[in-house]
């Protein structure tokens, strides 16, 4: 069985939400890290240490082999990844840092206005830049809507959508 699926059911249990599972060799040495978050409201260090602690008995119970390693279990603070639309759609309203891989990588910082089960919309404060597509066509950077590919951002339509708004 995958860590994740020895996992997942242990955070889930104590009425957390499994955010990432990151398996990293850090100075020679094996880390497994865990991040958690509470739905319903802050989570406490009382509740992470008893959730590391069922974890580690879960992964020693059904002798999970990875070598010697580091169990490091941790809440995803203020810069926590968002990943899937369940957690974009939690944090309309909060400030994100985009990073899109497609048509071609780039990083803005913004106000998420928007999250549905396959696309982002972001408000740029204060940019009245414009992009000009490869054909010509501009479009206005301030509200960029973004599709969901697992767990990447991409606009693979961005030039055609500002090309179509130039026809009206």
């Amino acid at each position: 069985m995958e860590v994740e699926g020895l996992i997942r059911p242990v955070v889930e249990e104590d009425g957390l939400e499994l955010v990432e599972i990151v398996q990293a060799t850090e100075d020679g040495r094996k880390v497994l890290r865990v991040t958690v978050e509470r739905l319903d409201g802050p989570l406490n260090l009382d509740q992470i240490a008893a959730t590391s602690e069922r974890i580690s008995r879960r992964l020693d119970l059904e002798e999970y082999s990875w070598g010697r390693y580091a169990l490091e279990v941790s809440s995803p603070g203020i810069e926590r990844p968002l990943k899937t639309a369940v957690q974009f759609q939690r944090a309309v309203g909060e400030l994100v840092k985009v990073k899109v891989s497609a048509p071609a990588p780039e990083t803005f910082s913004g106000r998420l206005a928007a999250a549905d089960d396959d696309s982002i919309t972001v408000d740029i404060e204060g940019d009245e830049s414009v992009d000009e597509c490869h054909d010509g066509a501009q479009l206005n950077r301030r509200r960029p809507r973004y599709e969901l590919h697992g767990d990447r951002l991409a606009h693979p339509h961005r030039c055609a959508a500002a090309a179509a708004q130039g026809d009206g």
